[in-house]
């Protein structure tokens, strides 16, 4: 979901840098779940620390994923490997995209186990002319 939405957004052009500055010199798009980001010419974009103008388009993608995975994706499973597996691949794609700063430090990665947790997500269902009060907890006869 996060490379589709990344994907839209560039589609969209609504895929900005960190000054504001639409990225109209990539297009991404997702092939087998993987982000795929071209140039203008169609060539696979590389990040390299000594060519300064792939920094501000991998800023940007890192920048974009951090902040989708912070404040849009959410899940709950009730099995705890199902939810490891996917914090893992989260911080997996968010490392492909991971920048060496000005001071020649790696940029850190958020806590993203805030949006990913263990638990049941399913729905029970009341009967329509069920009559319970959520203050004093009698709904519990009504789940089992």
């Amino acid at each position: 979901m996060l490379n589709e939405l990344i994907a839209i957004k560039s589609q969209l052009r609504v895929l900005f840098d960190a000054n504001g500055k639409i990225l109209n010199d990539v297009q991404c798009l997702v092939v087998n779940d993987e982000l795929i980001v071209q140039d203008i010419n169609g060539d696979r974009f590389k990040y390299s620390t000594k060519e300064p103008g792939t920094l501000r388009i991998q800023k940007a993608l890192f920048n974009q994923k951090r902040t989708i995975i912070e404040n849009c994706l959410y899940g709950v499973d009730i099995n705890p490997n199902s939810v490891n597996i996917c914090r893992l691949r989260l911080w997996i794609e968010l490392l492909k995209d991971a920048y060496y700063s000005e001071t020649g430090s790696l940029t850190t990665l958020p806590n993203i186990d805030i949006n990913i947790k263990v638990g049941d997500s399913l729905i029970r269902r009341f009967d329509l002319n069920a009559h319970f009060d959520m203050r004093r907890n009698n709904f519990k006869d009504y789940l089992s």
